[in-house]
């Protein structure tokens, strides 16, 4: 038997417009409105769901621009938790701040020495108030390095009573005075615990 190198081709049937469509059924347009109702009782239920949940667990940010603080927490905040807020799943907890480590008493007078210098360098502590408190403060620095807490205590109360009577003459100014201030006080703190 010979191989056919052109086999002959054989022709399909054609199909006549409409003769195997499907019947067209009367109520073909009541399963359209039946699937678009089912598919709209859906999305209806999806977004019920996100709005009595309220919204979704990610928390609100605010858009207000600035810088963020820790707001004191309102009366409302402050009531007892009802038992759904208990149920609900567990906010990250903060890792506690590291303790500062506290600085000596010398390193605290080294530290109001410097500051004070540094009003005289730039002429912020005038003529005698500049001389007296430098003076006040070596001798400070002098006793507590001695360990004779005594002295240092009657140094640091001679310091104070200068710094507020040249205050008052206004020898030394309302900014000069907080921050001289508030260093002769940390010390005093550091005093007492040693």
């Amino acid at each position: 038997m010979a191989y056919d190198q052109d086999p002959p081709t054989q022709m399909l049937p054609t199909t006549q417009p409409g003769r195997h469509a499907a019947p067209v059924s009367p109520n073909r347009w009541l399963f359209g409105v039946i699937g678009g109702g089912a598919v709209l009782a859906i999305v209806l239920g999806i977004l019920a769901g996100l709005l009595f949940s309220g919204g979704g667990s990610k928390p609100k940010q605010s858009t207000a621009a600035g810088p963020t603080a820790t707001a004191e927490p309102t009366a409302e905040e402050t009531l007892e938790p009802t038992p759904e807020a208990t149920t609900a799943s567990p906010s990250p907890t903060r890792k506690p701040s590291p303790t500062p480590t506290r600085k000596s008493a010398t390193q605290l007078v080294a530290s109001a020495r410097a500051l004070l210098d540094s009003y005289v360098r730039a002429g912020r502590i005038k003529g005698d108030a500049a001389a007296t408190l430098t003076e006040d403060l070596r001798d400070l620095a002098r006793d507590v390095a001695d360990g004779n807490s005594r002295r240092a205590w009657g140094n640091l109360s001679d310091a104070s009573r200068h710094l507020r009577s040249f205050h008052r003459e206004g020898a030394v100014g309302d900014r000069e005075y907080e921050a001289l201030n508030a260093s002769l006080t940390e010390i005093g703190k550091a005093l007492a615990r040693s």
